[in-house]
């Protein structure tokens, strides 16, 4: 397959020199030491439905894994707390009359200690989209849930569904980010909605949501899939809510749309940031003892955190250009100045695809009036000749940014081939792993390939205490980011 060609090949190539001999640690950043693997267990199995698309939450009583087709609670020692239960069951007094669609793009989240599930669904007979939304009444689920199914389409003529969706909260309003497809799967345009946030009281309330085409800045070019980044900690809340999009293909840009003003008649802008090339990896993953390619993706921005003024994105990308391999490109942007901070390409070898991330940051003051990254946390898939398996990369920054040391964990081998071809023939895997922060908790849901042809989830919880020090989060506890209830 041809692919674009990229014009910044210095950055590139420097990533990849870097990368190679990455996975060292520097001496400027000794006191920070890698955070300890506490739960390691099987997760959600194969549903059927594929992908996975995994993801988690957490509380400081439960832990929540969703994937497409099911919902599991476990106790906070990983232990499921009864059987999974199916979209359906769980939201079967929302569905609509007649309800013949399908529920997709699963998502947990936590929000001032409350669990939050939001599902995706579409009825292609009835051309109706709708947001399933459930967010716990109290801390504890025996307290019940508040359990919504909003209509995403509700005007004449409004023959549209959302994909490619995400979801972030902050004490103004619930943001959902995503793509609109007519009925016969064309793209039409981005759109944001905002839902107050009676929501978490049992009272629904439609805020705004944005009307026609959001396109690049000074161009006709449409911006697609936006994600909504997630609020990094409780000091991370300002009047702002950032939004991160990337070229499908290729480019050396991000661009963060920031909303301000009334959630009922926001300002919304957006200004593009150039950072280092990247380009797509598409259906070029190899996997060991299958003929059939697994689908890396395209470039988007699969993930991102903010905290203040400082946003973090990762996406995957193919660094040499050539379908041999893809990485993993993180960049922290100042949202305020609108420039490039840190970025970097995870590579391992010429021959390893990683993809699937999914990301957590912490944050600290940038000595001035605004915040930086202080640690990133990356789960993510790795694929190479020999073993499909899901890992976790650990980035810790040193004062001031630029250098940094690496930590790599492989959490769970592949123990087979993955071939489920989708009707448009593309072998797709989830798009990214889960990833929650509750306190000194780091919670994780990774897919990884089954032994007959399946796709199986592990849950993951790293113990962070032990790096909360100075190097890490600053020993002064208040003024860590990573406050408890938000992620």
């Amino acid at each position: 397959m041809c692919k674009l060609s990229l014009t910044n090949s210095r950055a590139a190539l420097s990533r990849i020199a870097l990368s190679l001999i990455a996975l060292s640690f520097s001496a400027t950043v000794a006191a920070a030491q890698p955070a300890v693997l506490r739960t390691n267990v099987d997760g959600i199995s194969d549903t059927g439905l594929h992908p996975a698309d995994v993801d988690v939450a957490a509380n400081a009583n439960h832990v929540i894994q969703v994937a497409n087709g099911a919902i599991q609670v476990y106790d906070k020692n990983g232990t499921p707390s009864g059987p999974a239960e199916t979209f359906l069951s769980f939201f079967i007094n929302q569905l609509p009359q007649n309800w013949a669609g399908i529920g997709y793009e699963p998502s947990a989240h936590t929000y001032n200690d409350r669990l939050i599930i939001s599902i995706m669904g579409v009825d292609p007979f009835e051309e109706t989209s709708h947001l399933f939304l459930a967010i716990s009444k109290t801390a504890d689920l025996a307290d019940g849930w508040w359990k919504y199914a909003i209509l995403l389409n509700n005007e004449v003529q409004d023959d549209t569904w959302v994909g490619d969706s995400s979801l972030s909260f902050d004490n103004s309003g619930i943001y959902l980010a995503g793509n609109l497809y007519d009925f016969e799967g064309d793209f039409e345009h981005a759109r944001i909605h905002i839902f107050s946030s009676s929501l978490f009281d049992g009272i629904f309330v439609r805020l705004w949501r944005s009307e026609g085409a959001l396109n690049w800045p000074s161009t006709v070019t449409l911006a697609k899939s936006l994600r909504a980044a997630r609020v990094g900690g409780g000091r991370c809340l300002n009047s702002a809510m950032y939004f991160v999009n990337s070229h499908a293909l290729a480019g050396n840009e991000l661009l963060v749309w920031t909303l301000t003003g009334s959630r009922l008649n926001p300002t919304l802008t957006s200004e593009r940031i150039t950072v280092d090339s990247y380009t797509y990896i598409d259906m070029e993953v190899d996997q060991p003892n299958a003929a059939t390619h697994i689908d890396g993706g395209d470039a988007r921005v699969r993930d991102a955190v903010y905290c203040g003024n400082s946003i973090v994105a990762t996406l995957v990308t193919d660094p040499l250009n050539n379908n041999s391999s893809s990485g993993i490109y993180t960049a922290a942007v100042d949202a305020d100045a609108g420039t490039l901070v840190w970025d970097h390409t995870m590579m391992i070898a010429p021959t390893d695809y990683l993809f699937a991330p999914g990301l957590q940051a912490g944050f600290r003051s940038d000595g001035n009036s605004g915040m930086e990254p202080n640690w990133i946390r990356i789960f993510h898939n790795h694929v190479n000749s020999f073993l499909a398996y899901a890992a976790v990369n650990t980035t810790y920054y040193p004062d001031p940014l630029g250098s940094a040391t690496f930590h790599r964990d492989m959490l769970k081998t592949g123990e087979g081939a993955y071939v489920h071809m989708n009707n448009l023939n593309r072998n797709v895997w989830s798009k990214r792993a889960g990833v929650a922060v509750y306190n000194d908790e780091v919670w994780a849901a990774v897919q990884y390939a089954g032994p007959a042809n399946n796709w199986e989830s592990r849950l993951l919880e790293y113990r962070a205490a032990d790096v909360f020090v100075d190097g890490f989060e600053s020993g002064d506890t208040s003024s860590w980011s990573a406050a408890i209830g938000l992620q």
